[in-house]
Formats: structure tokens, sequence, C-alpha cells
């Protein structure tokens, strides 16, 4: 900025991007060891994790883990303003004074596109289980009434297990390891590729809910191609201390009487 006002320029703002960060699990742990495990299964040394042996950019080659692993990480130490906190925290190498305050004393407008993390813990995609069936070798398959578009996890690298919705005295002592299928009639059409444990064996019409997904995982993907209804979409909202719901393009949060949104 500097060298740009010496050469007769007036720029105002510095625009960092985005990627800020939302994490997906609550401990680094979790992580460090499914992808501990998922680098296992590569190599043979535990039963598969994910279909056809898939390796999300890891291979076995010759007994060596191969590749790079193409995946969101479910973890970071720092996420959306906590990320953005540190960075204007950080001194400058050769100033001696942090970024925040020498864009303070210099008037520059920083400009930044947050994005995933503006919505982070918002949204919910909800599933019902069409078919639970026995795929061979053991492995059990789970049809939803969506397609990958529809929920597009797997496209962005972001591995997210859904939570089974089952009242609590309707759930068995029968813990599953499945895999989700959409309901196209595509090979291609998986929701995971990998194994997702569940408490409880699915059955037809139990409800999985995809938390934390209006960052792109919603409706990114979703559109009228197929010929099939996109999902609808309700927001929720506080009114007088009780939740209540509208359709979402019935709903908008600004000059509402309580002051809620």
């Amino acid at each position: 900025m500097d060298e740009a006002h010496r050469r007769g320029l007036r720029p105002r703002s510095i625009d960092i991007g985005g990627g800020f960060g939302v994490n997906y699990v609550a401990e680094a742990a979790h992580w460090e060891r499914y992808t501990t495990e998922l680098t296992n299964a590569v190599l043979g040394n535990r039963a598969p994790l994910t279909w056809n042996g898939h390796g999300y950019g890891l291979r076995n080659e010759g007994g060596k883990v191969r590749g790079a692993l193409s995946l969101y990480p479910a973890y970071r130490p720092a996420t959306g303003a906590a990320y953005l906190q540190r960075l204007l925290a950080t001194r400058a190498p050769t100033l001696g004074r942090t970024l925040g305050a020498l864009l303070l004393d210099n008037m520059y407008e920083l400009h930044i596109e947050p994005g995933r993390a503006l919505l982070d813990q918002c949204g919910a995609v909800l599933a019902t289980v069409l078919e639970a069936r026995d795929g061979g070798d053991g492995e059990m398959l789970v049809r939803l009434d969506l397609n990958a578009g529809d929920v597009s996890l797997e496209e962005h690298g972001v591995l997210m297990d859904p939570v089974l919705l089952r009242p609590p005295d309707q759930l068995d002592d029968d813990p599953a390891g499945v895999y989700l299928l959409g309901n196209l009639c595509l090979e291609a059409d998986l929701i995971t590729r990998r194994k997702v444990f569940l408490p409880s064996r699915p059955r037809p019409g139990d409800l999985l809910a995809f938390a934390n997904t209006a960052g792109y995982f919603m409706d990114f993907s979703a559109d009228h191609a197929l010929r099939q209804p996109i999902a609808r979409k309700v927001a929720m909202y506080r009114d007088g201390g009780v939740w209540r719901w509208r359709l979402d393009e019935q709903y908008w949060p600004v000059g509402r009487r309580d002051g809620t949104a």
C-alpha cells in the first residue's frame, strides 16, 4: 500500500478474501482418529471404511501411502471470527506492529469474505429413509429420499455424520455401519462414500438429519433438471419464547415486533 501511494495511486482498501473456516467436529482428536483409521484402511491394515476402498486422494503403493488427502479439514484450531482475530493480532514481520493496528493507523478499509463462516451451526437437511437392505459382503445400504445434489457434502469434501431421529424409546441397541445412497438409479449417487456409523439400524420411515449444512451444502447444487421436486425450506424463529416456523419464502426477519430473527 505504501508503494502504491509512492507511485501516485490512492488505494483505500485491502481485500484478504476468505477461508475463515468452520469446524464440523468438536474435538481435534475425532478428526485425527478418523484420518488415521482411513490411512490404515487404505493400507489394508483394517476393514474398509469407504465404498470400494475409496481413499479420498490416498492410495496404497507397495505398502506405502501415496497422494494427498482431498478433504475439508473437519477441525481447525481457529475458525470464523477467532481466525480473523488471530490474523489481525499478528505482528507485521518488519514494522513491529499488529496488522490490525496498521490498518487503523492508515484508515484503510478491510474487505473480507467469510463465506460459510457466516452460517456456522445454521441449517439442517432432513431425509427420510426409503429402504435399508443388505448390499452383500455384510454391507448395509440405506437409500434416502434425496440425491447427492440436494446435500452436496462429498462434492465439497466435507465428512458429516447425520443424526438418526427416532423416539428414544424406539431406539434399539443395534448400532450399524451403513452406506447412504441417493434416490437416483446411478451408482455415483452416493450421499456418503464412507461408511456412516449410526446408533441404531435404520428402517424405512426414519429421519436422518444432516446438521450445519447452510454453508454451501443445502441447495448449492440442487436444480430442476432431474424433474424432481427440490426440498422446501422452512425458517425457524422464536416468538414470545415459543419456537415457530413458516416456509422460507414467506418469512422476513426484519421488522418483527418482538425484535427476534
